[in-house]
């Protein structure tokens, strides 16, 4: 079976857009932070790390994603985190630039979030892991299994769902609508 062996690389990409766009990002395990910046590109830095399960080769697994991350640009998305499946033990830290003028779509299994400075709407998924929004001028909507969720400075509407975790809100100039089984609210 595994030996243990890991190994990390990293990736920088950099893709130029015109008008608003929509990120859609999608992690089965490590951090993402994306926040808001005053050009019309789209800023990826990534952090792999890659451990051995089974046969798999984490150095080859490792250098493959660096030089192929898993992102596509399409008229008006950017989409990262296509056929991430298919490897197997891999995590990727993901530091992201947009312009403020970003939609901004998540889906991470395990791993802290951290969003800022866009004009959204935000929507953020979550099985595990921290989440926090902030300086958001649309709705967000953040969905958490287990993970605290801090939402700060939102210009519209904040939906919150969290199984286990704390939640809390400050300074939402729109509706606040929280339904948790487990955690406190503030």
């Amino acid at each position: 079976c595994g030996t243990g062996l890991a190994a990390q690389d990293s990736f920088d990409r950099t893709y130029t857009v015109s008008g608003p766009i929509r990120l859609d990002l999608a992690n089965a395990s490590g951090a993402v932070r994306i926040s808001g910046s005053s050009d019309s590109k789209v800023h990826v830095h990534g952090e792999i790390r890659a451990r051995s399960f089974l046969f798999n080769n984490p150095q080859k697994q490792a250098k493959t994603l660096a030089d192929n991350p898993p992102i596509e640009q399409k008229p008006g998305v950017i989409r990262i985190g296509k056929d991430l499946g298919k490897f197997n033990g891999a995590a990727i830290d993901y530091t992201i630039e947009v312009p403020r003028d970003t939609e901004v779509t998540t889906t991470v299994a395990s791993g802290a979030q951290t969003i800022s400075g866009v004009q959204g709407p935000v929507k953020v998924d979550s099985a595990s892991g921290s989440i926090a929004v902030s300086n958001i001028e649309r709705s967000v909507q953040v969905a958490s299994a287990s993970g605290s969720i801090t939402a700060q400075d939102l210009a519209d509407d904040f939906r919150a769902n969290s199984a286990s975790g704390s939640v809390s809100a400050t300074n939402v100039k729109g509706d606040v609508r929280i339904n948790a089984i487990s955690g406190s609210m503030n």
